[in-house]
């Protein structure tokens, strides 16, 4: 508040931390979008057209933020469920998101695979655990992780 207050500097207030680094990450971006091109490999020319567009005012590139966020899908949300599992990288939750879109995909292959184990006599939670091993090509223990982190305490999709 000292820097919105006392520096006359406007403050982006987020929820937490990780509101904050998404809002980092925009900011990042439209950073390199703005300057990107005018480093030394870009041609003289594409410099001069670039200097002809003034970098929008904080109120515009706010509104574009906000519009890329109405513009987000489940599986763009989804994809950032996924990445922020601890250990969890960008790999093995495109591995995911390739095998199940949604959450409610993979939520009903968990439900499909408990129903069969228990019909077989097996035992269900170890069947919902191994799913992603079979269909998107993870390690045991990355597969066991997405289903005890996200689901096994009643994740209702």
């Amino acid at each position: 508040m000292e820097t919105a207050v006392l520096d006359g500097f406007r403050v982006l207030e987020v929820e937490d931390h990780w509101a904050t680094l998404r809002l980092l990450a925009d900011i990042t971006k439209m950073l390199a979008e703005l300057y990107g091109p005018l480093t030394a490999a870009h041609t003289h020319a594409d410099a001069a057209a670039d200097a002809a567009q003034p970098p929008p005012l904080f109120q515009e590139w706010n509104e574009g933020r906000r519009d890329s966020y109405r513009r987000r899908t489940v599986r763009d949300t989804w994809l950032c469920i996924l990445c922020e599992l601890p250990g969890f990288g960008t790999v093995s939750a495109q591995k995911v998101l390739s095998a199940f879109p949604t959450p409610r995909s993979l939520y009903d292959a968990y439900e499909s695979a408990m129903r069969a184990a228990r019909a077989g006599g097996r035992d269900a939670v170890a069947a919902a655990r191994g799913v992603l091993r079979g269909a998107a090509g993870l390690s045991a223990a990355r597969s066991q992780q997405v289903y005890d982190d996200l689901f096994a305490n009643g994740w209702h999709v």
